[in-house]
């Protein structure tokens, strides 16, 4: 069953899907035809699913004990599968996969490739716009591929993104429909400002009144050699250069600012993350990784290991989840301080604090120190008798009672 998976697109014999509504995931918004993958050609739209799918790619996954906090990995069968997915994609490129379909069509298709004993051995991808969705009124949904197969809710992973009383996710890249192609509009219009710029245009008026012919020859090779626009008119020597930009190619600029921040926020990608404008400072790398993996990477990642975890694993005290130490420990200066604190409270073992701040066990680092107790207050009043056998305050002169 693990073999060439494409012949599991071959039509069945059996019948194709039951009766019921077909649920089409393309939907015009406000009379604005943007087809998903078309999007992707946005810079700020590409720059905000490369961000996400790049990082949650690079987070490790694996079967964790679901009874402990934290991520605790356990020896579990489906870490192989976690692994590998399929034979034809690493780990790395089946995580971009999902991301990035989730966020361009907001669903993703995984086909279950199972053995006779119904273990899954593999994890195969569809393309969302190959998948039409159909629930009948008993609440059983279908999915029929356009290659002619049609599969059952227990052959599928449905995953999706945002989710209204459709039975299919919204595309995050639809709803920004109008703000993609405005963007690309003024887009289109700052590179027609710069290209036009480059060209050298003007008006030259010369001492003698000059024929037609020969003023559109003139022309003509002036075009041909400046790439601009030039009049040629008799009556003086000058020459008067056109001006291609104006005040509304700043207002363009400015435009295009908030139309990137608009469409960042959709994605919920900070605009620091985009390098394009960085309308946003953090004091330090850890409080930016922080905030991207609270708002960002977090519900995104808890969506799909929980639709993972409730399709692959049957044991209660077991789930998939991804390890996000990396990404929220900040800065080598600042975790390794906290490391220290903690290990210096009693708080973490060693081990723990190494590992925290990226460091390898060591043997008998497994265990708790005693956190250190506060030291007895003191001043410069304190009796000394025990040392001197004087009594009395002492002061920078020596004890009262000498």
């Amino acid at each position: 069953m693990a073999g060439n998976w494409l012949s599991w697109l071959r039509p069945k014999d059996e019948s194709a899907a039951p009766m019921g509504m077909y649920i089409s995931p393309y939907v015009s918004i406000k009379n604005v035809n943007l087809e998903p993958q078309d999007a992707l050609k946005n810079p700020t739209v590409f720059a905000c699913v490369n961000v996400l799918a790049e990082t949650v790619s690079q987070m490790p996954w694996s079967t964790v004990d679901a009874t402990k906090a934290g991520f605790a990995p356990v020896d579990h069968d489906l870490n192989k599968l976690l692994r590998r997915p399929n034979s034809s994609m690493t780990r790395v490129e089946f995580k971009k996969k999902i991301v990035s379909d989730l966020m361009v069509y907001g669903n993703v298709y995984l086909l279950k490739i199972m053995t006779s004993q119904g273990r899954v051995t593999e994890l195969v991808p569809f393309d969302p716009p190959k998948i039409k969705c159909t629930i009948s009124m008993s609440g059983a949904r279908t999915f029929h591929h356009e290659g002619g197969r049609t599969y059952s809710e227990r052959e599928i992973i449905h995953i999706r993104d945002f989710i209204s009383l459709d039975v299919t996710g919204l595309s995050r890249v639809e709803q920004a429909a109008e703000l993609i192609v405005q963007a690309n509009t003024l887009d289109s219009n700052l590179t027609r400002s710069t290209r036009d710029s480059s060209k050298l245009s003007g008006v030259i008026t010369m001492a003698e009144s000059v024929p037609p012919e020969m003023a559109a020859a003139f022309t003509a090779d002036w075009k041909k050699k400046y790439g601009g626009d030039v009049t040629l008119l008799g009556g003086g020597a000058t020459y008067t250069p056109m001006t291609k930009s104006s005040p509304a190619d700043s207002e363009t600029q400015e435009l295009t600012k908030l139309e990137i921040a608009r469409i960042a926020s959709i994605f919920r990608v900070p605009s620091a993350f985009l390098e394009l404008y960085d309308g946003s400072k953090y004091s330090n790398l850890s409080q930016k990784n922080s905030s991207f993996y609270r708002d960002s990477i977090s519900p995104l990642t808890k969506n799909i290991a929980e639709k993972l975890s409730q399709a692959l694993i049957t044991d209660p005290d077991k789930e998939i989840a991804f390890d996000p130490t990396e990404l929220t420990k900040g800065d080598l200066a600042a975790t390794t301080k906290i490391a220290s604190d903690s290990f210096n409270a009693g708080i973490l073992t060693l081990n723990e604090a190494r590992n925290l701040a990226g460091y390898s066990a060591v043997d008998g680092g497994d265990k708790f120190v005693e956190a250190p107790k506060s030291p007895e207050p003191s001043s410069h009043n304190n009796y000394d008798a025990q040392s001197t056998g004087q009594y009395g305050p002492r002061s920078s002169e020596g004890y009262s009672n000498e």
